[in-house]
């Protein structure tokens, strides 16, 4: 589950590259200088959507340790993902007036590419990392459990001697 440091850090850095974007195409730069500046917006909005995803979908681990937490994470991440909603509505107007329709179909492919491969590289990493928390959370309550029981057996055993 993302914590809101991570969401708000997403969010700043999306900002700050899409007033980049903004400042760029009103000084009149070309495309390709642009882009550059709306691959980070990009990688900063899959971070929060990636973000709310995680903040709908818990670990076991964070539902049963974070119960409040979870809730304002949820509302962080959906306040973001707006946010980033209208900011992509925004860019696409400043493309399609600015570059022609074109670039805002070719800057498409490329944010299809970019999330395909941070999908794969990052967020599956995040995701392995919770499922093995989990799988140390319920080991240890297994142990728990086995060691409770065996220390009755004991216990019993004992008395009956």
């Amino acid at each position: 589950m993302p914590d809101p440091l991570t969401i708000s850090m997403a969010l700043a850095v999306a900002s700050r590259a899409f007033s980049g974007v903004k400042k760029m195409v009103e000084m009149g730069r070309e495309a390709h200088d642009t882009f550059d500046q709306i691959g980070k917006w990009m990688e900063a909005s899959h971070d929060v959507n990636k973000a709310k995803e995680r903040a709908e979908h818990p670990s076991l681990f964070k539902k049963i340790t974070a119960s409040g937490s979870v809730e304002k994470a949820a509302l962080d991440s959906l306040i973001g993902a707006k946010r980033l909603y209208e900011q992509r509505k925004e860019l696409r107007t400043l493309i399609v007036m600015s570059y022609g329709i074109e670039s805002w179909n070719e800057l498409l492919a490329m944010e299809k590419k970019i999330r395909a491969e941070r999908t794969r590289l990052i967020h599956d990493r995040i995701k392995a990392r919770q499922k093995f928390m989990d799988g140390v959370f319920i080991a240890f309550g297994v142990v728990a459990i086995v060691g409770l029981i065996g220390g009755t057996i004991y216990i019993v055993i004992q008395g009956g001697s």
